[in-house]
């Protein structure tokens, strides 16, 4: 029988000159056929691409990459060094609050547009922020008519109580910092985001998209000035793809 022995540091070395490398494992849907997304990357960069490109030109058009992103705002723990039965330790407020945007990045001059999707909700501990910041009497009374309700959007928060508006347009950014939570990637505020997206550009858009649950159909809402394509690519691959029109490296630069 043969026997082989190596010290520890040593198994690296080994590792790697077999062909192995120290890295992270990356998430992939169960559901993933490798060999179909290999042929969708190829039809989007031979057939779907070059026809973006050429309506563009034709119609004066910006094109825009689309998609959306959640941050976890608690953090995460990564192993450090310590004193040997000594753990480390990190306090924490037990408060777990997610960050969710959605954002378009342009093709041409890498123009960035983002928007948090947010919603409203007055509760107790929100009253009582509020009345620390000495509101009026009368516009805390009103606000408590609406205690404990969800609102998905801004222009829904500010118009639920109009009894007193006036005062609540007159306090809007105090009512609003005080009663801000992370909302849902829905269609309300999917039509929020692309009214913005709207008004920053001028001339005609193609929005390219991953074909989420709350948009597609929603577009029928707004101008007819957004065409849309489904890419259900990955943003990187497509990136990687249109490396062409794309400087990846000053586009990370100016994003990460």
């Amino acid at each position: 029988m043969l026997r082989y022995f190596c010290t520890p540091t040593y198994i690296s070395t080994l590792l790697k000159k077999i062909g192995l490398s120290y890295q992270k494992a990356r998430f992939i849907s169960d559901k993933e056929d490798e060999e179909k997304y290999e042929k969708a990357k190829k039809e989007w960069k031979e057939k779907t691409w070059p026809e973006i490109v050429k309506k563009a030109k034709e119609e004066n058009s910006v094109i825009l990459f689309g998609d959306e992103v959640s941050f976890a705002l608690w953090g995460s723990l990564a192993r450090t060094w310590a004193e040997i039965g000594q753990q480390p330790t990190v306090k924490t407020k037990g408060i777990r609050k997610g960050l969710k945007m959605f954002g378009v990045i342009e093709v041409k001059g890498y123009g960035f547009q983002y928007m948090e999707s947010l919603s409203y909700s007055l509760k107790a501990k929100s009253l009582k922020l509020l009345k620390d910041e000495q509101l009026p009497t009368e516009l805390l009374n009103a606000l408590k008519t609406l205690k404990n309700e969800q609102y998905q959007t801004q222009t829904d928060f500010i118009c639920a109580n109009v009894a007193e508006k006036d005062l609540i347009l007159k306090y809007q950014s105090v009512i609003l910092q005080h009663t801000e939570t992370s909302g849902r990637f829905n269609g309300s505020r999917y039509i929020e985001f692309l009214n913005q997206i709207l008004t920053h550009y001028e001339g005609n858009i193609i929005l390219i998209e991953d074909g989420a649950s709350y948009s597609g159909s929603r577009l029928t809402k707004i101008q007819n000035r957004v065409t849309i394509f489904t890419n259900n690519l990955t943003l990187k691959d497509s990136i990687e793809i249109n490396s062409g029109v794309f400087n990846v490296k000053t586009l990370l630069n100016r994003f990460t």
